[in-house]
């Protein structure tokens, strides 16, 4: 009682493009019920008294519930857009992926490989190290267009070179690793071993550093042209960078503060 309800629609089907009629009832407008009117006690009826008809009772006023109805024209639209395409047919009916084109060249890479007969005494002389350098002249005819060699340091062990003359370029790399390797550059950076005896580890000139070397076509040492460094290769779309992370060598121990590996 009291409470307004929302219209309530009934709909006829329509044909496409014709009229769909509503039958819409709408409630009437909250109203106060009239007051009951005041009657008068009822007779006392004697239950046992079965011969005397019940007293008669007044019938209640109820106030009639009026109903509104109308009809609404509706116009249907006909349908305009056609069904979406399936996405398996469009699926079916894209272009192939490309496909790759030539290859434009390969790399390949080393690191960690300097030997040393002192401290490596666990090692059947440089049979391990040249049984490497073996496969890698056997990968680089097989591929037939690297175009350089990543080093990723520790050269010499244990301690480094001394020079750009030191006779270990022989002794160590030159002796080892055939000349194919050699004729492409080595990309380098330093190992920490590598600095123990070089003159650059007291410099701050990369000039007097045993291994760097700012001439890609010097192919007699490694290509380090300063300690990071980076050179594009536009043919190949690529760039590469080297970075010398020896000043972060004691981040391995975890003990250790910040500010003592500054």
């Amino acid at each position: 009682c009291g409470v307004q309800r929302a219209p309530l629609l009934r709909r006829a089907r329509p044909e496409a493009g014709g009229t769909a009629l509503y039958s819409v009832w709408t409630p009437p407008p909250p109203q106060a019920l009239p007051l009951l009117p005041t009657l008068e006690p009822l007779p006392v009826w004697n239950p046992t008294d079965w011969g005397a008809a019940l007293p008669a009772v007044a019938p209640l006023p109820v106030a009639p519930l009026p109903v509104l109805a109308h009809e609404l024209a509706v116009p249907v639209a006909e349908p305009t857009s056609k069904p979406a395409p399936s996405t398996t047919s469009e699926a079916a009916t894209q272009a192939p992926a490309p496909v790759p084109g030539p290859r434009r060249g390969s790399f390949m890479v080393i690191g960690d490989w300097g030997y040393d007969a002192g401290l490596h005494g666990n090692v059947d002389g440089t049979t391990c190290q040249k049984t490497i350098a073996q496969r890698m002249l056997e990968k680089f005819e097989e591929l037939g267009d690297v175009r350089f060699i990543i080093n990723v340091g520790d050269s010499f062990y244990p301690q480094g070179l001394s020079g750009k003359d030191d006779p270990q370029w022989d002794t160590k790399w030159r002796n080892v690793y055939h000349e194919k390797l050699r004729s492409v550059p080595w990309y380098s950076v330093y190992g920490n071993h590598d600095y123990h005896h070089d003159p650059c580890a007291c410099s701050s000139d990369p000039k007097d550093c045993a291994q760097v070397n700012y001439d890609p076509e010097d192919l007699s040492r490694f290509y380090m042209p300063g300690y990071n460094w980076y050179r594009a290769h536009e043919d190949l779309k690529l760039e590469v960078v080297g970075l010398d992370l020896n000043k972060f060598m004691d981040g391995w121990n975890m003990s250790a503060k910040a500010e003592e590996l500054k």
